[in-house]
């Protein structure tokens, strides 16, 4: 099964797939592939600044994620339901407040 943004599907394991494919690649790219080194894989991760598959994504100082929130509603599209996206929420992390 694929996964293409826009058609209304976002399932959880897409969205592990990205942080592992879009976010790892980068970070230990920018660091030679020295992983192992884990001051500056972490030190890259705080600058890091990626354009993922469903939008911006960076960590805060935490290393917690800061990345954009869908509000999704099911419906009925071609006689099957999907989840469509009918709002876009920029920058959410764990403190994130309206």
């Amino acid at each position: 099964m694929g996964f293409t943004f826009g058609t209304g599907d976002l399932p959880r394991a897409a969205q592990r797939f990205e942080i592992r494919q879009e976010i790892a690649r980068p970070l230990s790219r920018s660091i030679g592939g020295a992983i192992e080194q884990t001051d500056r894989f972490l030190n890259a991760m705080k600058k890091a600044n990626i354009t993922a598959p469903r939008g911006p994504f960076k960590f805060d100082e935490n290393q917690n994620p800061i990345m954009n929130a869908y509000i999704l509603r099911v419906e009925k599209v071609g006689g099957k339901l999907q989840n469509t996206v009918i709002e876009t929420i920029p920058n959410v992390g764990q403190y994130w407040t309206p």
